[in-house]
This record gives C-alpha cells, structure tokens and sequence, in this order.
C-alpha cells in the first residue's frame, strides 16, 4: 500500500499531466500561470489541497481555480 507522500507524489503527477492539456479557450485565466514554472508549482499544490481536502477530480479542482481566477465571477 503506498504512503501518503507516495499518494502525493503520484496526485502531482497526475496534476501536472492534465495541465499539459491546458487550453486558453477553456481557462483563459489559469493557462498563463502555466508558463512560469513557480506558479504551476502552487497551482499544483492548490490542485491536492482541492483534491485531498474536499475529495474531487482532478479535472474539477483545476475549474474551480479557473472560477477563482476569473475577475468576473461572483461569488454568493
């Protein structure tokens, strides 16, 4: 069975793979972040925080950034 660095290390990995996939026309706001490498770090790491904390997709964390970063959303 694998540690939880071990499930964390492979959640990054999984992260960073679907974020290679990453498409302006679809997180216009979160795809920029990408080509710095700092910031993908710590889009990364919200992406396991969002993961671990609150148990949804990959996929899922990385729309609810994309909402986060969009000035024009408003929150209730």
């Amino acid at each position: 069975m694998d540690s939880i660095q071990e499930k964390v290390i492979k959640l990054k990995e999984a992260a960073h793979i679907e974020l290679s996939f990453c498409n302006p026309a679809d997180t216009p706001y979160l795809c920029p972040l990408l080509e710095n490498s700092e910031s993908k770090d710590k889009i990364v790491e919200r992406i396991v925080t969002y993961v671990a904390n609150e148990g949804i997709s990959i996929s899922n964390a990385i729309s609810k950034i994309e909402t986060e970063l969009n000035p024009n959303y408003i929150a209730d």
